[in-house]
């Protein structure tokens, strides 16, 4: 009886902190909905029922060669979204010019710019203004027939938006009750997961459906939807979301607000354009390995007949989740830089490319697993290379360097094992000739695509890998000359500047982003100079891993001089600041020293490192993905 009496006592604090839990979420939510309905609809709450909407607004059309100039009959007068119905036979791009009154009174222009798409019958914009004058400019309006044109200020319950006001609530309500129990280090791991969880479920939310938003994404959705090789049988939106005919796409120009957001989902959902088929080889299915998340998520939620949104949601949702295991293993797993580790994870770049149809993640991912796996062992005086860990570090770097095989050099750092880490000398030598094999057989997956001709990129222009390794023997020193002066130039900007650590790609300016990454940078810096208590990694080892480093660095321009720069240039195309990204960690682990120490406590250590990037990715998703797409 005494037991049960102190087993149910002790049960209690968990009761009450479910119990608080439940009632935080419930709180959550209300708040969201009240702010969803009273602060974003204030304005139209003050409206008269007169104002609530124009169902036919009066307008004057000029023409001016092919342009077509619409001047508007709403003098003094709130619009909150502008409707346009029209009929049109060719895409063109628009734009609508207008004055209105601003927080003091005074008069300022202002200029939104967006693309009409044949496709639709429906423009929805959001304006949110008090207007004095409006005029919209149609670029090509040869073929364009506008039927109506309407304003809407009616109250709206925006979905999109109360999620995500919901999901910040749920973040801040995280970061107390972590504060609260400590911020424990040993636990940042699971820190990590949940931030990441609560960031990704933005990014998923506030982003439209639809390829070209991030980099090459509707490449690798087609690569997805290809995966299985054979006679291929297109639906509606895999014919528009992958590159096979890209000038049929339906892309992000088109969409400027959630109401447009619904309308494409609806076209894409339907079988206006009929099923077409193509047969594929099955060759090279070695490359689609590093899609597994993405192929298992999409073809999964295929299989029970779901519509074509829910699909295209499903692989990216098994990206994410694929992005944050491995990498919460990693932060979990590492002996020492749990914090420096788990910050550059945070990046909104790296959360923002774990929520796309990329493979970046899981290359990123599965470098840093084996790379805490190695370093582990070198540090770690219990660690040894048993068969789980061998098998791990196998896996993870395989499966990273089979999207991109510029990163294999990190596999020569086994040779560095210590003999006392194998059990016995035999061992030691299987494991290091096999190391050396999957080495040449990873790195080779670089030159069979250029064997079977498939390797030149026709986005690069007159791209040629045969006519470019003819340009570079035949000038060798004026090569090598090139490749030094870029790689010494660019290489450092490349891995600290604002395109680096919060870049959305293609949906928005990427120098608004300049004192984000300043933040970041400078968090990243103190991360590295001060968490460092047991990182012992010998000099030997730190040259050896930087060496490893460069290497990669002049494979990764050598390999796009080939493969995306027309035969002989003088400069070095399509670079990107992301494939340095999985470079971070091992350069800036390798700098640490033990000189500096931190007499910050950890439970405020760990609260700075988690909370200000996971809170900057909040207000640049809202600022640069919500606002723009899903007003």
């Amino acid at each position: 009886m005494e037991r049960a009496k102190i087993d149910k006592h002790s049960l209690r604090p968990h009761k009450k902190k479910i119990i608080l839990g439940i009632i935080s979420i419930i709180s959550c939510l209300i708040i969201s909905v009240l702010i969803e309905c009273f602060y974003y609809n204030y304005k139209t709450l003050t409206l008269s029922d007169s104002e609530q909407s124009i169902q036919s607004v009066p307008f004057e059309k000029k023409r001016n060669d092919k342009k077509i100039i619409l001047n508007l009959d709403v003098k003094d007068h709130y619009i909150r979204k502008l409707i346009i119905d029209y009929e049109a036979n060719n895409d063109t791009n628009y734009s609508i010019s207008y004055t209105y009154n601003d927080l003091y009174n005074s008069q300022t222009d202002d200029t939104i710019t967006d693309r009409l798409e044949s496709t639709f019958n429906k423009l929805i914009t959001n304006i949110d203004k008090d207007i004095s004058t409006i005029a919209i400019e149609f670029e090509d309006g040869k073929n364009l027939k506008i039927n109506n044109i309407t304003i809407d200020n009616s109250f709206h319950f925006n979905l999109r938006r109360a999620m995500f006001i919901f999901l910040f609530l749920i973040l801040i309500c995280c970061a107390l009750f972590f504060f609260r129990s400590g911020f424990k280090t040993e636990k940042i791991h699971i820190y990590f997961a949940t931030f990441a969880s609560i960031i990704g479920l933005m990014f998923l939310i506030s982003q439209p459906i639809g390829v070209f938003y991030s980099w090459d994404d509707q490449t690798h959705f087609q690569r997805v939807v290809d995966c299985f090789g054979g006679k291929i049988s297109y639906s509606n939106g895999e014919y528009n979301y992958t590159d096979t005919d890209i000038a049929n796409s339906v892309g992000r120009d088109a969409i400027n607000s959630s109401e447009e957001q619904a309308i494409q989902n609806d076209y894409i959902d339907s079988d206006i354009n009929p099923n077409y088929e193509k047969s594929l080889g099955r060759l090279r299915n070695y490359s689609r390995i590093p899609y597994l998340p993405m192929i298992i998520g999409y073809h999964t939620a295929k299989l029970f007949s779901l519509p074509f949104n829910v699909c295209f949601m499903a692989g990216k949702i098994l990206n994410l989740i694929c992005y944050i295991v491995l990498m919460s293993y990693a932060i979990k797993t590492l002996f020492s830089g749990k914090r420096l580790l788990a910050i550059i994870a945070l990046l909104p770049t790296n959360l923002f490319l774990a929520c796309q149809y990329s493979y970046d993640p899981v290359v990123f991912a599965g470098l840093t697993v084996f790379l805490v796996k190695l370093f582990n062992i070198f540090l770690d005086k219990k660690a040894t290379l048993d068969r789980k860990s061998i098998i791990i570090m196998a896996t993870s770097i395989s499966f990273a360097c089979l999207a991109k095989a510029v990163y294999a050099p990190f596999l020569l750092l086994v040779f560095l094992i210590p003999k006392a880490k194998f059990k016995t000398a035999k061992h030691s030598r299987i494991i290091k000739i096999g190391s050396l094999v999957l080495f040449f057989i990873l790195l080779s997956t670089m030159a069979l695509p250029a064997i079977g001709g498939s390797y030149d990129d026709s986005r690069g222009g007159d791209t040629s890998v045969t006519r470019q390794l003819v340009s570079i023997i035949t000038h060798p020193i004026d090569y090598l000359i090139m490749l030094k002066n870029t790689v010494f130039t660019e290489f450092l900007p490349k891995l600290f500047t604002s395109y680096t650590y919060s870049n959305f790609a293609y949906m928005g300016p990427l120098d608004s982003y300049s004192n984000t990454s300043i933040i970041l940078f400078i968090l990243i810096i103190f991360a590295c100079l001060t968490d460092n208590a047991r990182n012992t990694l010998s000099k030997q080892k730190r040259i050896a891993t930087l060496l490893a480093t460069l290497i990669i660095i002049l494979l990764i321009w050598n390999a796009l001089y080939l493969s995306f720069t027309p035969v002989g240039y003088s400069t070095i195309n399509g670079v990107q600041n992301r494939y340095f990204l999985p470079l971070l960690f091992p350069i800036l682990f390798c700098i640490q020293t033990q000189k500096i120490k931190s007499n910050i406590s950890p439970k405020v250590y760990n609260a700075i490192i988690l909370i200000i990037p996971a809170i900057l990715s909040c207000f640049l998703i809202y600022d640069f993905i919500l606002t723009p797409y899903s007003f």
